[in-house]
């Protein structure tokens, strides 16, 4: 996985901006004549609020000060995920981890 190889310092053909930019692209709401389905299913939600996190922590960790850029698309991101398309999204999942005391770890 691309995330994992810029995190843990390993050769990688894309930069963190470039998939954050992507995952921008990937969660946008869908438009009516889209076909995408119009939620983010569960797993791809949790990969995403993952990746987002991963994303946040690499930063962190190198001391870098991301770019207005950057700092625009985590937030166009979160916006995203939380959109209201994806609230039925949301309460499965909840449901699913309280039913199997399941820990995301987001």
């Amino acid at each position: 996985m691309q995330i994992e190889a810029i995190t843990e310092g390993f050769q990688s053909d894309l930069r963190a901006q470039e998939v954050l930019s992507q995952l921008v692209n990937a969660s946008e709401p869908v438009t009516n004549n889209s076909r995408r389905p119009t939620e983010i299913y569960g797993g791809d939600l949790v990969i995403a609020v993952n990746i987002l996190v991963r994303l946040a922590d690499y930063n962190s960790d190198q001391g870098n000060v991301s770019s207005a850029a950057d700092v625009n698309n985590y937030a166009q991101v979160a916006s995203n995920l939380l959109d209201s398309a994806n609230s039925r999204t949301w309460q499965k999942l909840e449901n699913v981890s309280f039913i199997f005391n399941w820990d995301f770890n987001f």
